[in-house]
């Protein structure tokens, strides 16, 4: 089991030692590469959402700057896209 410590020594120094013993250090868990491919994948998607996000609203705003409302309740279907 790691422990989490404020700076990099490969050893633990007799301070950490009473840190340890005392139950004040955290222990923490190291993703192996499997599970840092799927929180990179994760990341991707939600930064991809996001970006779709900013340029429907680009599109939107651009619309509305040039005098075209879409007047039906649900915008980005297909029939949006269409229009």
């Amino acid at each position: 089991m790691l422990f989490q410590v404020q700076h990099l020594i490969p050893y633990i120094t007799l301070d950490e030692t009473g840190l340890l013993r005392a139950g004040e250090l955290t222990p923490i868990w190291v993703p192996d590469e499997t599970h840092e491919a799927m929180r990179d994948m994760v990341r991707a998607r939600e930064s991809a959402a996001e970006d779709q996000r900013h340029k429907r609203q680009f599109v939107s705003a651009f619309m509305l700057r040039h005098g075209r409302v879409y007047h039906r309740t649900k915008p980005w279907t297909m029939r949006y896209r269409r229009w």
